[in-house]
C-alpha cells in the first residue's frame, strides 16, 4: 500500500507482460487486465437490483412520510420536526452514499477522484450521527413530555409557533454536532494506490489514519452512535414506565378513596333515614 500515485491507470494499461520479468507478477497483471469487476456478472447484477430497490424504496417511503406530516396540520407539530429530520438523513444516505457504495464494492478501482472520495464517506458519517443523535433526542423529548404531563398538539401546528422554531434550532444543532464528529473521516479519507513494488495496479478510496488514531476514533464512534443512544433510550423508557406506574397507583388509590367516600355517604344517609323512621314509630 502506498499513499501516493506512482503510475496512472492509463500508463498501466500500456504495460505489456513482456516488460515484466517476474512470472508471478505477470500472472497478477494479466488477471487484473482481464478483470476490472470484483464479482461475476450474475452476482453484480443481483447486487445492482437489490441496491436499486433499497435506494428507490428508501427515498419514496421517506418522502411520502414527510409529505404526510407536512400536509396534515395535526401531525405537523414541533415534536415531529425531529422525525422529519430523521427521514431527511435517510434520504441523503440513499442518494449520496448507497450508489457510490455499490460502485466501490463492485469495482476494483475507485473512479471518482479524491474530492468525491472524501465527500461520500463524510456524508455517510454525518447521516449516521444525525440518526443516532435524533433518536436520542426523540427519546428525551418524549420522556419530558410524558413525565411533565405537558403533551399537547394545540398551539404547535403553525410554522410561526415558538416551539416549532425551538425544535428547528435543535435540529440545526444536531447537524452541526454530527458534522464536527464526522470531520476526521473527511480529513483522513483519501485515494490510495495498491500495487506491487512501484507499480500501481488500482486505486482505492480508503481511510488512511496515522498511527493509532483510527482505533481512538472507532471508540468515539462506538460511544456516540451506540452506547450513548442505547443508554438514553433505556433511561428514558424506564422513567416513562415509572411515571405511568406511579400515576396508575395514584389513580387506583383515588378511585378506591372515592368509592369508600361514596359508600360512607350512602351509609350515613341510610343511618339518618333509619333514625327518622324510629322517631316516627316512637311518636
Amino acid at each position: 500500500m502506498r499513499g501516493t500515485r506512482l503510475m496512472p491507470m492509463e500508463d498501466l494499461m500500456n504495460v505489456t507482460i513482456d516488460d515484466l520479468k517476474n512470472d508471478e507478477l505477470n500472472e497478477i497483471l494479466a488477471d487484473f487486465m482481464k478483470k476490472e469487476h470484483t464479482f461475476d456478472h450474475g452476482t453484480e447484477t443481483l447486487l445492482k437490483v437489490l441496491y436499486t430497490l433499497l435506494i428507490v424504496s428508501g427515498i419514496l417511503a421517506n418522502i411520502v412520510i414527510i409529505g404526510v406530516i407536512i400536509v396534515n396540520k395535526r401531525l405537523f407539530t414541533s415534536n415531529n420536526i425531529l422525525l422529519i429530520n430523521l427521514f431527511v438523513s435517510d434520504i441523503l444516505l440513499c442518494i449520496f452514499c448507497m450508489p457510490f457504495t455499490l460502485i466501490a464494492i463492485t469495482r476494483r478501482s475507485w473512479p471518482f477522484g479524491a474530492a468525491i472520495c472524501k465527500l461520500v464517506p463524510f456524508i455517510q458519517a454525518v447521516t449516521t450521527f444525525v440518526s443516532a443523535v435524533t433518536i436520542s433526542s426523540i427519546a428525551i423529548d418524549r420522556m419530558f413530555q410524558i413525565t411533565a404531563n405537558q403533551y399537547s398538539v394545540r398551539g404547535l401546528v403553525t410554522q410561526s409557533s415558538p416551539k416549532l422554531m425551538k425544535y428547528g434550532f435543535y435540529t440545526l444543532i444536531i447537524w452541526i454536532i454530527s458534522m464536527l464528529l464526522s470531520a476526521p473521516i473527511c480529513v483522513y479519507q483519501s485515494v490510495v494506490g495498491f500495487g506491487i513494488k512501484e507499480l500501481i495496479l488500482y486505486d482505492k478510496c480508503v481511510e488512511n489514519w496515522p498511527n493509532n488514531n483510527r482505533g481512538i476514533y472507532s471508540f468515539v464512534i462506538l460511544i456516540t452512535q451506540l452506547l450513548i443512544p442505547s443508554c438514553v433510550m433505556l433511561v428514558s423508557h424506564y422513567r416513562i414506565r415509572s411515571h405511568l406506574n406511579s400515576n396508575r397507583i395514584i389513580r387506583w388509590s383515588n378511585y378506591h378513596f372515592r368509592q369508600h367516600s361514596s359508600s360512607s355517604s350512602i351509609h350515613s344517609i341510610n343511618n339518618n333515614n333509619n333514625d327518622e323512621n324510629i322517631r316516627h314509630l316512637i311518636f
